[in-house]
């Protein structure tokens, strides 16, 4: 793995990354590895940073922003979504100082997931790897039981505006956050020729949210499932029985699906943000 590096964004925010080069790094794919709330301050546990798969390069990155600096689901704070430059400088980084110039994937569990969906999308990126994700943040069971945290990401009138509708579905597609808290919101913004590979795993259960252990696969998995349903595109989908909210997907677990189930981008679907 190599140094940290660094790059100083906009109002003066570091943002540190990590890569890890495959045996021929210039023409190999890169892997965005997007970690769970809390995964700044240690809570990743197999050595994401150190992970390398000799035909990967995998690139590692940390989110310290948001409620107690334990992630901001790397977007931004206020209602500032300064994440996405900071992504986006990354990627210019990777591209010139480090020479990488092969095609870029995303992956990510929880929090993660919902950054690995935003930032692939937004990147038009043809595989992502989703586990046990979020990808809607308001508007629902998560967004009321996790206001709180969300309020450092948004605004507290978003928020409180968003939660108090009777689902997110009732906000209107042209109010300019919605993008930026609903995955599917994001994805219908693109033309239909985009259609990214996205696997998802989840477990059948799932009270992280509050509920009562059936609002997060409806919510989170069903509704995002649909979108892509309704776009005609390309998903893969395993739920497991189970009541928990754990990773299971790991690394090396997104470059075997990656590699097995690799499909092209057809279009540029152009996203506007």
């Amino acid at each position: 793995m190599s140094k940290p590096q660094k790059i100083v964004g906009i109002s003066d925010k570091e943002f540190i990354y990590y890569i890890t080069r495959a045996k021929n790094p210039e023409s190999a794919p890169i892997l965005l590895c997007f970690h769970g709330w809390n995964g700044a301050n240690g809570a990743q546990t197999r050595g994401e940073k150190d992970y390398g798969d000799t035909n990967w390069n995998t690139v590692f990155f940390l989110d310290y922003w948001g409620f107690n600096r334990m992630g901001c689901w790397f977007l931004g704070e206020g209602a500032n979504y300064f994440f996405l430059s900071l992504i986006d400088l990354m990627i210019e980084e990777l591209r010139t100082k480090h020479n990488l110039k092969g095609e870029i994937y995303t992956y990510g569990s929880s929090m993660g997931g919902y950054g690995a969906a935003f930032h692939g999308i937004r990147l038009k990126v043809p595989s992502i790897v989703l586990d046990i994700p979020q990808t809607c943040l308001l508007g629902n069971t998560y967004g009321r039981y996790h206001s709180g945290k969300l309020q450092d990401v948004f605004s507290n009138d978003i928020v409180e505006y968003v939660n108090s509708l009777a689902g997110v579905d009732d906000c209107e597609s042209t109010y300019i956050h919605k993008s930026f808290f609903d995955i599917s919101t994001l994805l219908e913004s693109a033309v239909d020729e985009y259609k990214p590979m996205i696997f998802i795993k989840q477990s059948r259960f799932d009270c992280s949210d509050g509920g009562n252990g059936n609002t997060y696969i409806a919510d989170q998995t069903q509704r995002f499932v649909n979108t892509l349903i309704r776009r005609a595109s390309p998903f893969q989908l395993v739920v497991e029985n189970r009541n928990a909210h754990i990773t299971t997907w790991w690394l090396d677990d997104a470059v075997r699906l990656i590699g097995n189930g690799i499909c092209t981008v057809q279009g540029e679907g152009d996203i506007k943000l």
